[in-house]
């Protein structure tokens, strides 16, 4: 819809404080397993280019700080970009497409310093809304530590968006790394939404905590922050 200017796209507003307006290279993440893994991407495509260096070269870096996620089944990458201190990666069902997508998961990671506190991200974002929206509110669905990491869960729900007169809600989680800030967000629109009402049912908010809770930060070097294989969300 032209002009219009989803809810999700007020997250990446927020994000531009800390990329502090960068231009941005819109590239190809190398595979998709590296735009579930944003932070070893360049890593992997450095650690490839090294293959040609001679036996006297230093050895190349392991890749540490991981985010492990799996994006739903059948969902497909529609948007990604990046550059030295960002990645960004979107995804949304099959059968739909960018600009008229009904549900999205929405993937950043950013390395610009001060990293942020996860709480007091999600907060200004939660207070953003009302410039935003007609009706709109915004929760705590959990905080604190994560495999040795801050995170927070937090979910918006914007009754109706005074520019694409639609109603959305957002499940969003913010993980404070010690190299990289990440926050991923899924998100469904709708028509515009009473004030007690949802887009979601009870077994589908159900479905999206789970799903949250499933994505994992870790590091490969770290005993604090062991790595595995994130578990499989709806």
């Amino acid at each position: 819809m032209a002009g219009s200017r989803p809810l999700t796209h007020g997250f990446i507003r927020a994000s531009n404080v800390l990329r502090h307006n960068s231009h941005l290279k819109r590239i190809p993440l190398v595979l998709l397993a590296c735009s579930l893994m944003l932070s070893a991407c360049s890593d992997n495509e450095r650690a490839t280019d090294s293959k040609t260096s001679t036996a006297n070269s230093p050895a190349e870096k392991p890749v540490a700080e991981t985010l492990l996620l799996e994006v739903p089944p059948a969902w497909l990458e529609v948007t990604s970009q990046g550059s030295d201190t960002f990645k960004l990666a979107e995804f949304v069902p099959a059968g739909q497409d960018k600009e008229s997508w009904s549900d999205k998961l929405f993937v950043e990671s950013n390395a610009l310093q001060p990293l942020p506190d996860p709480i007091v991200f999600l907060e200004a974002m939660g207070s953003e809304l009302k410039t935003e929206c007609e009706g709109s509110s915004d929760a705590n669905v959990h905080s604190g530590k994560e495999n040795g990491y801050e995170i927070s869960v937090r979910l918006l729900i914007c009754n109706k968006n005074l520019n694409s007169a639609r109603g959305e809600v957002s499940l969003i989680k913010a993980i404070r790394g010690n190299n990289n800030f990440y926050v991923i967000s899924r998100s469904r629109r709708s028509e515009p939404l009473q004030t007690d009402s949802s887009p979601l049912s009870d077994k589908e908010m159900g479905e999206w905590s789970l799903y949250m809770r499933s994505i994992k930060l870790c590091d490969a070097t770290s005993e604090t922050h062991p790595c595995g294989a994130p578990n499989a969300g709806a």
